[in-house]
């Protein structure tokens, strides 16, 4: 098999088990809407948990399993994708990278919605009805969003796309995984924030060949904004959104010290892993994996339900 024909079924079975998310969140939703029928005959129950904590928690280790299983039935050793050493010094300076970046791409989503809004168009926060009240919701909520995310969907993304596509064509691997990453996000405000992270969580993955270096970097953004959101439930946003703008200027400047160091080290660049297909060749088969565009197409439809359905509930 050539190389482009094996880098054409890798996209495939990758984005294959992408296409499956979808049906994966069927079967995570499964105790919610047994205990809705449930709740016709007189049972009650607590539907933060059921409709939003129990989901939250299957949804993520379906995610991880399926392709744990994929790149097993592929024969890829998942020592090879999945490679965990201890950080070095260096994870002083993704991490600033990485966080000065999403604080660069929280101000340019903040600003956009703010426009749309001065043009009567408001894009509704479609998980603003589960924000943590109570001290055991604020602890499932940081477990469901800042603890499972980052090593599912780093299974999913880096471990399952990067790092079976690298040695093709590093840098085109490192923009197919952020593409499948931010679309599979399906919502307007987080496709383009994910789209962006993703870019830096590739690139460190393929960069360090560690699997724990962008399971870290996901889980501080994760941590962070869940932090955000407990803090504004005790605090206020006011006070908050004080003490938010003052981290968020520390992010910028230890993202910028990191970028500089990390261009004088010569650090940006993937020359290091050898490429055995051309770009044009890594783009042909990227463009013929039918799976690909079977996702693209599922979660831009996904994306347009995920926005009407907001606005009906709004």
């Amino acid at each position: 098999m050539t190389p482009e024909r094996l880098m054409r079924s890798r996209v495939n079975a990758a984005f294959l088990i992408m296409c499956l998310t979808l049906a994966l969140q069927s079967v995570a939703t499964f105790p919610t809407v047994l205990f809705q029928t449930l709740a016709l005959f007189g049972v009650t129950y607590d539907p933060y948990y059921v409709d939003f904590v129990i989901p939250q928690i299957l949804y993520p280790l379906l995610l991880g399993g399926a392709m744990i299983v994929a790149l097993l039935c592929l024969k890829i050793p998942l020592r090879r994708v999945m490679k965990v050493s201890a950080p070095k010094g260096d994870l002083v300076l993704w991490l600033g990278l990485f966080l000065g970046v999403s604080t660069v791409m929280n101000y340019l989503i903040y600003w956009g919605l703010l426009l749309l809004e001065q043009v009567g168009i408001v894009i509704p926060d479609v998980f603003a009805s589960y924000v943590p009240e109570t001290v055991l919701q604020a602890i499932f909520y940081t477990f469901v969003l800042a603890f499972l995310p980052p090593i599912s969907e780093e299974i999913l993304c880096r471990a399952g796309i990067a790092g079976p596509l690298k040695h093709f064509h590093p840098w085109l691997a490192v923009l197919v995984s952020a593409f499948g990453f931010g679309l599979m996000h399906a919502t307007v405000q987080q496709i383009p924030f994910a789209f962006a992270l993703g870019l830096v969580l590739g690139f460190v993955y393929l960069k360090t060949g560690n699997f724990l270096y962008p399971v870290l970097l996901h889980f501080a953004n994760n941590a962070w904004a869940c932090a955000l959101t407990i803090l504004s439930v005790k605090f206020g946003d006011e006070a908050v959104g004080l003490w938010s703008t003052v981290v968020d200027v520390a992010f910028l400047l230890w993202g910028i010290v990191s970028l500089i160091l990390l261009l004088r080290k010569k650090m940006l660049n993937l020359s290091e892993i050898p490429r055995s297909l051309d770009t044009s060749s890594a783009l042909r088969a990227v463009a013929t994996a039918p799976a690909f565009w079977v996702f693209t197409g599922l979660y831009i439809l996904m994306t347009i339900a995920v926005l009407a359905s907001s606005f009906l509930i709004a």
